[in-house]
């Protein structure tokens, strides 16, 4: 779904937090593409995830949150990324962070 974003022109190319700060800094000048911030994005990837022509073809139900943090030492400043568990075992949580293209399986 990065993908997506990437090519609509939503989103840099690219991966990591330096690529999802140039992403920031650049959507914030006026003469650079509309590229979307942690937070957009996050929200992109939550509709597209709950956008019935995907969920429905999973096998099992599952749940998709944005998480907004800040102040803490992983999140010095305000971040967005999604969260997603099956209904029937919360505690098999992943991660998938669209600002800096990545996914992995959420350390709560």
């Amino acid at each position: 779904m990065v993908k997506d974003l990437i090519e609509k022109g939503l989103r840099r190319p690219g991966d990591g937090t330096v690529n999802g700060w140039l992403n920031n800094i650049e959507s914030s000048l006026p003469f650079c593409p509309n590229y979307y911030g942690c937070g957009d994005q996050s929200l992109y990837l939550v509709d597209q995830l709950n956008d019935p022509s995907f969920y429905d073809s999973l096998s099992t139900q599952w749940r998709f949150e944005i998480i907004y943090e800040w102040g803490t030492i992983d999140h010095p400043f305000p971040h967005q990324w999604v969260e997603g568990y099956p209904w029937v075992d919360e505690s098999r949580r992943i991660k998938l962070d669209p600002w800096a293209n990545q996914r992995s399986r959420s350390s709560e």
